[in-house]
């Protein structure tokens, strides 16, 4: 986990399992996380996490984020592979970029939905990533992306999604 990070360039295998996830990040601002393998995390909490903190200024807020060129694997426990959300109310994600990800979910048996790539940011490109979500518990419902808005957060406005491949064989 890394917190009230600027700037972060994660280059490289980061691992998996750790209580909140394989890595996440808060306060990222101008920042790099490229080529690496992320795997296990704890139930409930995703695999690759790009998180901002209550909004005061734009020291909270998390921007000016490329994540590019990651396998990014469920594993059996997380609901949610890569995400740009919030911690807590009022969260700012903004200027984002998620390209050529490889996302696979995994058989997480507690989990009635399954989601790919889960987005509450602002101005937010979402491109050239493949999503199998093959592999999610038997019946669970699989979402390839979402976009949505989470409390008092900004509505995500400007979101671009281009040229993604989301496969499920179930």
């Amino acid at each position: 986990k890394l917190s009230r990070s600027r700037p972060v360039p994660a280059y490289g295998p980061v691992g998996g399992g750790t209580a909140e996830g394989p890595f996440r990040t808060q306060r990222t601002q101008k920042s790099v996380i490229a080529y690496n393998t992320t795997t296990t995390p704890a139930a409930t909490k995703a695999s690759l996490t790009v998180r901002a903190d209550t909004h005061v200024t734009t020291a909270e807020d998390s921007f000016y984020v490329v994540v590019s060129d990651n396998k990014v694997i469920e594993g059996t426990a997380a609901t949610v592979i890569l995400a740009f959300e919030p911690a807590s109310a009022d969260d700012r994600i903004y200027d984002a970029i998620a390209e050529r990800n490889w996302i696979v979910g995994g058989a997480y048996a507690g989990a009635s939905t399954v989601w790919g790539i889960k987005n509450t940011g602002v101005r937010v490109t979402i491109r050239n990533n493949f999503v199998d979500l093959s592999d999610a518990a038997g019946t669970a419902t699989r979402i390839g992306i979402e976009i949505r808005r989470d409390g008092s957060d900004p509505i995500p406005d400007d979101v671009n999604i281009y040229n993604n491949t989301l496969y499920s064989s179930a």
